[in-house]
């Protein structure tokens, strides 16, 4: 099983490379890979991760919201069964923000306050303030000009008293 761990461990990494630098087939590959031997492992923790993985690649490269959109609830669906972790609240804010380009935004609002209660139990600096300017984009969707600054005013700002710098869409 150590082999298959690491051939896990170093397929996950070639995925997140391949990402990266926007080559999708082969990031899905290695993705893919990885997930074959997650499962074969029965990491239950790793699979989500893989699956999380492969919703921002379909997210990011591809721009193919239902796709990211299945990938992050099959994470979903494996992390709810667990306790509270940095993974699923990322998975909530990452489904809150699929949905809120997909103006689904009654849904996108429940997704995205979960995550920001999640964020905020977990002391997640970096997450609160991703969470917080996810709900600046969904007030700004609504015409909710001045509560959307107040929510960009209050992530910028977590994010300058933590000196972390946010990931902005492309």
């Amino acid at each position: 099983t150590g082999n298959i761990k690491n051939r896990a461990y170093i397929e996950n990494n070639l995925g997140i490379v391949y990402s990266n630098i926007k080559v999708f087939e082969k990031s899905l590959f290695y993705y893919l890979q990885a997930l074959e031997h997650k499962k074969a492992l029965n990491d239950s923790a790793g699979m989500a991760s893989t699956y999380i993985n492969i919703g921002v690649l379909y997210e990011s490269v591809k721009h193919d919201y239902n796709k990211a959109l299945n990938q992050y609830q099959k994470a979903k669906a494996i992390l709810d069964k667990s306790g509270l972790t940095p993974a699923k609240a990322s998975v909530y804010n990452n489904i809150g923000l699929i949905l809120l380009h997909q103006n689904k935004l009654n849904d996108a609002r429940e997704f995205l306050n979960t995550a920001l209660s999640m964020q905020k139990s977990l002391q997640s600096k970096y997450g609160i303030a991703s969470t917080i300017l996810n709900l600046a984009l969904l007030s700004q969707k609504e015409k909710d000009f001045k509560t959307s600054v107040a929510f960009a005013n209050q992530s910028a700002e977590i994010y300058e008293q933590n000196n972390v710098k946010p990931k902005l869409a492309e």
